[in-house]
């Protein structure tokens, strides 16, 4: 009887595992020499799996204590996260905002990626906006290198369908200010401290090598198209 309990319990725990992180598409050791698989390691089974599940804790405790959860996806719980109430608003902020930033930067990477096609609107957005895919890595670089604590750099694309570069706190989304992320960059310690220590230019140098431009290009694509829808 105590066995068949202990069942329904896992069972139980299984089933409110509602949010849950993205499967790497490579292996830990796929992205070395420029990320090392101590680092993957670090960054996507241990902190990316305690974003999971300290959502998924929020997400019980709110059932708890007010009934169905209602949010299904996590971009919806961001973009209307005043819905909830105050008191879980901070939390679904830092819990959710770190699992789909995280989903959104190991999807955005890549071994041995190929350049931006000159074709793709991507590409074409990239040159009106900046001059040149050089010059907007280079300012990607320069907002990286000059955050101050814990946080991201993005490639995002504003609802006028226009492309800037945005910084964000903690686990501050994109999502949290009605912006469509193209490209996400960590910039906390922990995504680079075991590799390149206190040079964070250096690591971003680097990273920018793995950017997944076909990925990058297919998400500024879908960006405009939910722009047109809205219009």
């Amino acid at each position: 009887m105590e066995e068949k309990e202990d069942k329904n319990k896992s069972e139980e725990r299984q089933q409110s595992k509602r949010f849950t992180k993205i499967k790497l598409p490579y292996l830990i050791s796929d992205l070395e020499p420029e990320i090392s698989s101590l680092t993957m390691f670090y960054h996507y089974d241990i902190l990316h799996s305690a974003y999971e599940q300290g959502l998924n804790n929020l997400v019980d405790d709110f059932e708890k204590k007010n009934g169905k959860f209602p949010f299904e996806d996590l971009v919806s719980l961001l973009k209307k996260i005043e819905l909830l109430p105050l008191e879980y608003q901070t939390m679904a902020r830092h819990f959710g905002g770190g699992l789909v930033n995280h989903d959104l930067f190991f999807l955005g990477l890549k071994k041995n990626p190929s350049r931006l096609s000159s074709d793709s609107n991507l590409s074409q957005e990239i040159i009106k906006t900046f001059d040149s895919l050089e010059t907007l890595e280079k300012k990607l670089i320069s907002r990286g290198t000059k955050l101050i604590g814990s946080g991201w750099v993005w490639l995002v694309c504003n609802e006028e369908g226009e492309l800037q570069i945005y910084s964000t706190a903690n686990q501050n989304s994109p999502y949290l200010a009605g912006y469509f992320p193209i490209i996400g960059l960590d910039v906390w310690e922990h995504a680079y401290y075991l590799d390149y220590f206190t040079d964070k230019k250096s690591y971003l140098k680097n990273l920018l090598k793995l950017i997944n431009w076909e990925r990058a290009a297919a998400l500024f694509d879908e960006a405009k198209k939910l722009i047109g829808e809205k219009i």
